[in-house]
């Protein structure tokens, strides 16, 4: 199979650096608006969105106020491990950009790289959902002009195009990168780190390397290497050396590149790896007792003792279909690519090509090591995806490549290029569907999914056409397009309806009335991001609110003939004080079964009692 940077039936496109300011404007127009339109409706997000509020409130890290925290001990609860407060030890105060502080306590559990940036963003452009949603946001954009530009590197100009379209089109990477966690801080600099190794090796080949826009020094790739592995290492942990030592093993096994022979640059990246990523492991390590078995628990522990959540290892085969959506028929070629040999223009037989397996063995290896871990989810995989875009911009440079060789498109190579504009369409009209039975069907609504139908016909035009260049770049708009609206007319709305907004205004407008507290250390952090931080528990008030989340008693009626509520487990959680009445406060909801409730409780704490009345 031919090289496509040796391809003569694919052509080259210019590579200038208003092409790449071009690209960056598209991703940025994708990525960043109406961030703020979908609620925090997972613990996820809430708690990075609530430690960064409590670091902005605190003022920038150099002149923060401390907080006052209690100290903490190692706890284990039913083979959980956690840090939980130390009684009857006083307070400990601590700067919350050092020690991020959730609801009162030390969290430790991620590193805290995502939370500086969305305390920063909250400390310029103010709080909300869509500024916590910032920096993630941006990295996916700055991502697109990675993958661009790796792909031009590893397959050919035209390669890096459709490797941006197809990132930008992918829904999976669309909906990751707009969330405030900390996966899009990770997947972000393993790519970079990829990005960067790759253009070390190839400024020093022996051959000559393909024409770049930009030319870096080799010294400069180097460090930066090492400078995105350690801020890796700061977004989520050591696993940023597992993903970045699956791509780069895959990388040097097809395309047995040279290590970068710059001894000097490996020791001054390696010292600034360190300097970046140990200070705050090490100062954390001092401040606070048992952080070191927490960290062991949360990174190595799930391949061992950490069973919290866990799924089966073939968890993740069925979901790589899903999150290769829209391009699942071209994934499941590209895996296949590298296996067989292509055709000439000639009709000859081209030899086995052993580099376009690295983003095959990268892919692979990747899901077998994390269908070892015990807890798994799909957002564990999205470091991988450049490898998912690499495979498919490669599926798509061998259509294409068939495509002009064959004048017709009813080939093999048409039928599959015709499934991906089917996929557009059957989108678009399952779209409207959707709107029109969640009457959410306005001007914009019909507007944008009018057009989105229209332009999943496109592609077929440009079939039909013979220009299967056009093709695939109509396919990746199409595809954009339908995202955009499917998330901001669709998902978002129906989030909207799990939000614990509703639940919070009705707890702010008790707490104006007098005796009434809230009971912060049962408050999940959904809630907690829509009340004030200075929201605290006063154990005189003789009425106590509860915001409680009924999702498993949800899901309970649901499966189930009664429609009993699970009542929630109020006695335990005030075991200091007898409940003398309960009272469920109305809360307005678009669900008719509300996920959030909030209950008002008379209490007395005299006489402590294990049994509601």
């Amino acid at each position: 199979m031919t090289h496509p940077r040796n391809n003569p039936l694919v052509p080259r496109l210019p590579s200038q650096r208003r092409h790449v300011l071009l690209l960056l404007a598209a991703a940025l127009m994708l990525f960043l608006p109406m961030l703020g339109a979908r609620d925090i409706v997972t613990s996820h997000e809430a708690r990075v969105g609530q430690v960064a509020r409590q670091m902005a409130a605190s003022g920038w890290p150099w002149r923060a106020v401390k907080v006052n925290v209690p100290p903490v001990t190692l706890s284990r609860d039913n083979a959980v491990l956690r840090l939980v407060p130390a009684a009857g030890e006083g307070d400990l105060p601590v700067n919350p950009w050092l020690v991020p502080v959730l609801s009162g306590q030390i969290r430790l559990q991620k590193p805290p790289l995502p939370y500086w940036f969305a305390a920063a963003s909250f400390r310029l452009f103010g709080g909300g959902e869509g500024v916590a949603r910032l920096v993630p946001a941006l990295l996916g954009a700055l991502a697109t002009i990675l993958i661009f530009d790796l792909a031009r590197m590893l397959r050919g100009n035209v390669a890096g195009w459709i490797a941006a379209a197809v990132w930008l089109s992918s829904y999976f990477i669309f909906d990751e990168f707009r969330k405030a966690m900390a996966d899009p801080y990770l997947a972000f600099f393993t790519l970079l780190c990829v990005w960067a190794w790759v253009s070390t090796t190839q400024a020093n080949h022996d051959e000559r390397p393909l024409p770049r826009a930009d030319n870096f020094p080799p010294a400069l790739l180097l460090i930066l290497f090492y400078a995105s592995l350690g801020l890796g290492a700061l977004g989520k942990g050591p696993v940023v050396l597992v993903h970045v030592a699956i791509a780069l093993t895959a990388y040097h096994l097809c395309y047995q590149s040279r290590l970068p022979r710059s001894w000097i640059g490996h020791l001054l990246g390696v010292a600034i790896f360190l300097l970046i990523a140990v200070p705050w492991y090490a100062y954390v390590y001092r401040a606070v007792p048992h952080a070191l078995d927490l960290w062991r628990y949360e990174s190595i522990g799930e391949l061992t003792e950490n069973v919290e959540n866990a799924r089966p290892w073939y968890f993740y085969l069925p979901n790589l279909l899903q999150i290769a959506l829209p391009w699942t028929p071209l994934l499941l070629l590209g895996l296949l690519v590298p296996f067989f040999g292509g055709r000439g223009a000639d009709g000859d037989q081209y030899a086995f090509d052993r580099r376009p397996l690295f983003p095959v063995i990268w892919y692979l290896l990747t899901v077998l090591f994390f269908s070892f871990v015990h807890l798994k989810k799909n957002a564990y995989l999205l470091p991988m995806m450049p490898a998912q875009t690499l495979i498919i911009t490669q599926a798509a440079v061998e259509v294409i490549s068939a495509l002009r060789r064959k004048s017709t498109w009813t080939r093999p190579a048409g039928v599959l290029a015709a499934a991906q504009g089917l996929i557009g369409i059957g989108f678009s009209i399952v779209l409207v569907v959707l709107l029109i039975r969640a009457r959410r069907v306005g001007p914009v609504e019909l507007g944008c999914a009018g057009g989105a139908i229209g332009l999943a016909t496109f592609p077929f035009i440009a079939l039909t056409g013979g220009q299967p260049l056009r093709w695939i770049g109509l396919q990746a708009a199409a595809y954009a397009l339908l995202i955009t609206c499917f998330f901001n007319f669709h998902v978002a709305p129906k989030e909207n309806e799990r939000s614990a907004r509703p639940a919070c205004r009705v707890v702010e407008r008790e707490l104006k009335l007098p005796d009434r507290t809230l009971l912060t250390s049962r408050l999940p952090e959904e809630a907690a991001f829509y009340l004030p931080l200075d929201v605290h528990y006063d154990r005189g008030a003789s009425r106590v609110l509860v915001v409680f989340d009924d999702r498993h008693a949800m899901k309970q009626r649901r499966n189930s003939a009664t429609t009993a509520a699970t009542f929630p487990p109020l006695n335990d959680w005030l075991p200091d004080h007898a409940i003398l009445a309960i009272e469920r406060l109305p809360v307005a909801s678009l669900q008719d079964d509300p996920r959030w409730q909030v209950y008002e409780l008379i209490v007395d704490d005299a006489v402590p009692t294990h049994a509601a009345k």
